[in-house]
């Protein structure tokens, strides 16, 4: 993705990598705040999965962060693929049409226009935060499923 895209661009590109399972890719893409929540979500469920060896590892959000941005394959299966079901990450890759209706400021909402073979059609907005010089998914921000 280059630099100074637009909003809808960085929209489309964050459904398109995560079909192509560049999730690394993706994880860069979403806002601070939707990682935050991220990391704390994945080490709850660690913890209640495996508790004795997160607390042997001593797993904290900043090691969780880290296996988030390394790719790691417990994250893999553990929250990605549960994230693509989760966000239809499908639907929006192959079916969306994607255009920036404003940008106040730091933030953007760009509009998903789904229009389905059936000839049905659904329209999402997506807010999107200006962070560190690129626009972000903020798809939590946006009460995205999950």
């Amino acid at each position: 993705m280059k630099k100074n895209s637009e909003p809808h661009e960085v929209a489309r590109y964050f459904f398109q990598t995560l079909l192509q399972s560049q999730v690394q890719v993706c994880w860069g893409l979403f806002t601070d705040h939707s990682q935050k929540e991220f990391v704390q979500w994945t080490m709850k469920d660690i913890y209640q999965q495996n508790p004795k060896a997160a607390q042997a590892a001593k797993l904290g959000p900043p090691e969780v962060k880290l296996m988030f941005e390394t790719n790691n394959l417990d994250l893999v299966l553990r929250f990605w693929r549960r994230f693509v079901r989760q966000s239809q990450a499908a639907q929006f890759a192959r079916y969306g049409y994607f255009s920036t209706l404003s940008i106040q400021g730091k933030t953007a909402t760009v509009e998903a226009h789904l229009v389905f073979p059936n000839g049905q059609e659904q329209r999402v907005n997506l807010i999107m935060v200006n962070e560190r010089g690129d626009w972000r998914l903020g798809y939590l921000e946006s009460n995205m499923p999950f």
